[in-house]
């Protein structure tokens, strides 16, 4: 509190009265200089009082991704917010830690680049170990039979309806509202719980071949 007649009071449940860090400089009333430490806590209290709205700055400046992702899907937003607080705490960490001080634009760009080579990394030392069978004798695009309903786990459930279709359940689909997602009759080999439109097939077989 920086008003006459009030005194800032801090509480803290560690550290010791020994003044440390930086020498403020202070001047009363007559023009004399006053120069003095601050105890542990107090000083601690100055040197990160500013974090939080260092962070929030950045996190929700110009490349926010939470502004620029226009998907209205609660668990999609809580995902972004989770992944700036993430991306931004470790700038931080970085610039804190090394010389070199990066932006988040630079700093997103680098991580982007090494995601993309990590991941060409991994994929080409699995085809080079990969003892499990082919993706294509794994994963077939096949049709259920006709007068058939869902997949039970010991069959098909019969249906009165000679070509009955499911609803797609894949995860492009997935997005879009019930009355937009696809109706059809596909399913992969290794789940056929799971009915999936040609587009969400492939997805599913890209998806668990780099697993």
């Amino acid at each position: 509190v920086r008003e006459d007649g009030y005194v800032s009071t801090v509480g803290a449940t560690w550290g010791g009265v020994e003044p440390e860090g930086a020498q403020p400089v202070r001047t009363d009333a007559q023009g004399n200089y006053t120069s003095f430490q601050y105890p542990e806590p107090i000083n601690a209290y100055y040197q990160g009082r500013h974090s939080v709205d260092d962070h929030n700055n950045i996190r929700q400046g110009s490349l926010n991704m939470e502004n620029t992702y226009r998907n209205k899907r609660w668990i999609n937003r809580q995902f972004l917010f989770i992944w700036n607080v993430c991306e931004v705490n470790a700038l931080l960490a970085h610039n804190e830690v090394t010389e070199e001080k990066m932006t988040l634009a630079k700093f997103r760009k680098d991580v982007s680049h090494y995601l993309i080579l990590h991941n060409q990394y991994l994929r080409d030392t699995k085809r080079r170990s990969r003892t499990v069978l082919p993706s294509e004798t794994r994963h077939q695009l096949l049709v259920a039979p006709i007068y058939t309903g869902r997949w039970t786990g010991n069959g098909w459930k019969k249906a009165k309806t000679k070509y009955l279709q499911q609803i797609c359940a894949g995860i492009h689909c997935a997005e879009l509202l019930s009355k937009d997602r696809k109706r059809i009759r596909t399913y992969c080999s290794c789940n056929p719980v799971q009915f999936l439109c040609t587009k969400c097939y492939a997805e599913h077989v890209i998806s668990t071949t780099d697993e």
